[in-house]
């Protein structure tokens, strides 16, 4: 059975998401990790969980960077990226980094679009509803996996 996870990476609350070929959620998790502790310590304690909240053998999507924020959040937020996404690769993990744009545009159409839309078409689109939305675009890259990894059926044409 393949499994699709989604992770929308943050400091404050990373939403991890796993979907099966049904587009099931199998699991949603919310990591929320505390200013107080030390920023090297909150990026490890944020990576075992999202290991913890993936099985091995998934087809994990990860939301990208927004290039345009800024100040040192930011490069915080881009260590965590990286250290995620090389604890995937010595792993193994088949993970792909999709820009917020896209995934936006394959949610609502727009790439631009607003927090609350993409929680609003999430509801139209597939019918669930999410009260986080770190946990709603976690879902919506692992829609997006499961998308891209279902073959494409090519139309018979009549001779």
């Amino acid at each position: 059975m393949n499994l699709y996870a989604g992770v929308d990476l943050s400091l404050t609350g990373t939403g991890a998401v796993l979907i099966d070929q049904d587009a099931k959620i199998i699991q949603q998790r919310l990591i929320v990790t505390t200013p107080k502790k030390i920023i090297e310590q909150r990026i490890m304690d944020i990576n075992t969980e999202v290991l913890l909240s993936i099985p091995p053998f998934s087809i994990i999507y990860i939301e990208g960077l927004a290039f345009g924020a800024r100040g040192s959040s930011m490069l915080e937020l881009a260590a965590l990226h990286y250290f995620i996404r090389i604890t995937f690769l010595k792993n193994k993990d088949n993970y792909k980094v999709i820009s917020p744009g896209a995934l936006k545009k394959f949610v609502t159409g727009k790439g631009s679009a607003k927090k609350e839309l993409m929680l609003l078409n999430v509801y139209k689109k597939w019918g669930e509803s999410f009260k986080d939305n770190n946990i709603c675009d976690a879902y919506c890259l692992a829609r997006l996996a499961l998308h891209e990894a279902q073959p494409k059926t090519k139309l018979k044409l009549r001779k």
